[in-house]
């Protein structure tokens, strides 16, 4: 009788067994049999009581973890662009496109685009970033890849290289002297990181036509925040939204312009901005606290400009900054704001002065006979990396200076960051 009880006990405690490893399997690591057992397990007779028959070995292997593909923001469809080379064709809107606004070249329809504020312009078979009012735009060639591919391929590649491009590309030393320009490739597709006052744009195009010197038609997908998203492509399924895919590279674009080599930083939180400039075609003339600056600069000079005056036509467009990047580790508080000047204009268009800090406008004007003066005080906080929201900005026949003045803070590090 004991030895009966035993092999019940026994029994009851394998078929136990079994049933917990069942029910363990379901929700267990994926487990994969290799072809032998299989085959093996084919074989083998059905199995009687468990202490009397073997089960096939099993190889458990846990199956790799994928990304999830997550669902597309709201896309909204727009045309591809089409533009024509500025070079050949002598037409500067038929050669720019506005991401954020889908409209230029061929195809422009809008009406509240500022003049010449394009995103990409294309020009004696060259791409270049061209929003003329900022300094802190990038483009980048991401190579030979089909612009949905970046839906479904790992994105490692493509981030070292937006990453070391921004970190060239906003080097003190090289900053804003050119305007950033690329070879047109037919079937490569590039990254454009739009960084100004007005917008903060991520996207994403491929050359899919080519007619040097004539045209180059554009597939696009842009977003700003990631949550919306526009574009002549919608995104295929994959692991990521072609928006995801946008945000996650201007995000090393950021790091990059945050590791810029060889800054130069503010010796006090005192800077003085001038400029001047004789016709320049109603092109925006803006430089920052930092010294960044657009392309139409002939110069940026080592000493003080005169600011009072008349300004010839005939005048070289150049500046003076007394200033550079806000210091690591702090944040600079503007309290007050002085500037004089003159914004006279001329037969090529009018003149311009304006002096912009954050999100205010402290003065814009097109055209002014009388000298021009004015005082601000308040407060605006201006983080490492925003330089570019402090400016002063003149076109035809104008000068002026602006003088930005208030203290540096310390920036405390998160609570649960490192010590």
């Amino acid at each position: 009788p004991t030895l009966v009880a035993a092999v019940t006990l026994a029994s009851l405690v394998g078929a136990a067994s079994l049933w917990q490893q069942s029910a363990a399997q379901l929700t267990a690591p994926a487990i994969v049999e290799t072809a032998t057992d299989t085959a093996n397990a084919s074989r083998a007779p059905q199995p009687t009581p468990p202490h009397t028959a073997a089960e096939p070995s099993r190889v458990a292997v846990v199956l790799p973890a994928q990304e999830p593909a997550q669902a597309p923001p709201p896309e909204i469809s727009s045309p591809r662009a089409r533009l024509r080379d500025h070079s050949t064709h002598k037409d500067y809107a038929d050669a720019g496109f506005s991401f954020e606004r889908a409209y230029g070249g061929r195809d422009r329809k809008g009406k509240d685009k500022a003049r010449n504020d394009y995103d990409v312009v294309f020009s004696n078979n060259l791409l270049r970033a061209d929003t003329v009012t900022d300094d802190r735009s990038l483009i980048v060639d991401l190579g030979l890849i089909p612009l949905t591919e970046l839906a479904r391929r790992p994105l490692t590649e493509y981030r070292e290289l937006v990453l070391a491009a921004a970190i060239d590309r906003f080097d003190r030393a090289n900053q804003n002297r050119t305007p950033q320009m690329l070879a047109t490739q037919r079937g490569h597709t590039y990254f454009v990181w739009t960084n100004d006052t007005d917008s903060d744009q991520a996207s994403l195009f491929e050359v899919v036509e080519l007619a040097p010197n004539d045209y180059c038609l554009l597939d696009w997908h842009s977003t700003e925040d990631g949550a919306f998203a526009r574009g002549s492509v919608k995104s295929p399924r994959g692991q990521r939204s072609l928006a995801a895919a946008a945000i996650d590279l201007r995000e090393q674009a950021q790091k990059g312009l945050a590791q810029q080599r060889g800054p130069l930083e503010m010796k006090q939180p005192r800077i003085v901005l001038q400029a001047r400039s004789g016709a320049i075609g109603g092109n925006p003339c803006r430089i920052d606290v930092a010294g960044g600056h657009t392309a139409y600069f002939d110069d940026v000079v080592a000493e003080p400009l005169p600011v009072e005056g008349p300004v010839d036509t005939k005048e070289r467009t150049i500046a003076f900054c007394d200033g550079g990047q806000i210091p690591n580790g702090m944040r600079l508080v503007i309290t007050s704001v002085t500037w004089r000047g003159a914004a006279a204009g001329d037969g090529n268009g009018h003149g311009c002065f304006h002096v912009q800090l954050g999100d205010h406008e402290l003065v814009k004007l097109e055209k002014s006979d009388a000298p021009i003066r004015g005082t601000w005080n308040g407060r605006v906080e201006l983080e490492r990396g925003q330089e570019n929201r402090a400016f002063l900005e003149i076109s035809n026949s104008s000068c002026g200076e602006v003088v930005f003045t208030g203290a540096f803070e310390k920036v405390q590090a998160p609570a649960n960051g490192p010590r």
